[in-house]
């Protein structure tokens, strides 16, 4: 992991957590704010009796972090690696928590350069939400979740989700999976209507003709789990402008936002890594603002206030062992706000396993 949670000790200040670490009050309260959630941040030079941690940059006394001229990685094989991820989301309305979602997944990734194709196998998946949606129903929603558990993913040239290669076998999964459902007793509660529906909507997303990658790019897990900057150059400063890209919005669903990115690459010595940060923002150009002024009156009603400022910020980390040109550990913050009013914060790890921890 690349920052650390000071974790707050009875009589820790906000001054003497700095001057422990060498760190500039000022810089150790903008860190910590940039990487928090919207209820976590700190106002004032005091820390709030609610924190508990505050979010320190792991690399602020590390001098083993020293700039390269340029880098271009290129694809490597690699079979049966062990990763884990931790993906935690949720939306407030006026300070309120509205819903929260949470999945843990362990799974081994395999990948075939010559014909750019990962293997995702996940076998442990833990899905969590504050409605208890997925437990319902026998557990009827995460069971289908999980039949896309095991997905060949071809991508493009650079990284990026192109194609699911096994929907065949998917469709069949889900072909004897829904002559399960007719013959389970717990969901006759279900109105026939709502049971009808749903398998409408399985044989849809399941059939060999659904556009499955359209939907996994706007996984944050599936879409930031492959690195994307493969076969590019990139030099070691904030020059690296990253070009046409995007994200699916949390708060207008079937909403793309332009981003506007910079790059910074640097070389760790000490963990023999190379490190990709990208800082994204709204590229104000290119966005449709009176589209997401008419979405926010009519997907949030109740919500009284005029449609004034909107923000999407993003935060990604990748770490890259520089022998194997694997992956070692990504770290995804996304935070998305209108009017102050209305916040959706997502947050999304990656970490590679040893044998032995899987």
């Amino acid at each position: 992991m690349k920052y650390i949670e000071y974790q707050i000790k009875q009589g820790d200040t906000l001054d003497s957590i700095a001057e422990e670490n060498n760190i500039d009050i000022d810089e150790l309260i903008n860190f910590h704010n940039e990487h928090c959630g919207i209820t976590q941040k700190i106002y004032t030079k005091d820390i709030p009796t609610t924190l508990s941690f505050i979010y320190m940059s792991y690399s602020l006394n590390d001098s083993d972090y020293k700039p390269i001229k340029m880098l271009n990685v290129k694809f490597n094989d690699f079979s049966k690696l062990n990763y884990q991820s931790n993906h935690f989301t949720e939306m407030y309305i006026n300070g309120g928590e509205l819903s929260k979602y949470s999945q843990s997944q362990k799974f081994y990734l395999d990948f075939n350069s010559s014909r750019r194709v990962y293997k995702l196998d996940i076998y442990d998946n833990n899905i969590g939400d504050s409605l208890e949606l997925y437990e319902k129903f026998d557990g009827l929603i995460e069971k289908i979740v999980r039949l896309k558990d095991n997905l060949d993913i071809l991508v493009d040239e650079v990284g990026e989700i192109k194609d699911v290669l096994n929907k065949e076998e998917l469709k069949e999964n889900w072909d004897l999976f829904r002559k399960d459902l007719k013959e389970n007793i717990i969901l006759k509660e279900i109105p026939q209507d709502n049971f009808d529906a749903m398998l409408e909507k399985g044989d849809t997303e399941f059939s060999k003709e659904y556009p499955l990658a359209d939907e996994l790019k706007k996984s944050i897990f599936h879409s930031h789990l492959f690195f994307p900057f493969y076969n590019q150059e990139f030099k070691a400063d904030f020059t690296n402008k990253l070009s046409n890209s995007s994200i699916p919005s949390s708060l207008f669903p079937n909403t793309t936002i332009p981003l506007t990115s910079v790059l910074l690459l640097i070389d760790n010595e000490y963990d023999n890594e190379y490190i990709f940060k990208i800082e994204s923002q709204i590229d104000k150009s290119k966005l449709n603002y009176s589209k997401l002024e008419k979405l926010y009156h009519n997907n949030y009603p109740f919500l009284k206030d005029k449609f004034v400022k909107y923000t999407l910020d993003i935060n990604r980390f990748y770490a890259i062992n520089k022998k194997t040109l694997q992956i070692e550990f990504v770290d995804v913050e996304i935070e998305e706000v209108v009017n102050n009013n209305l916040e959706a914060y997502q947050k999304l790890e990656i970490e590679k396993l040893n044998a032995y921890e899987s």
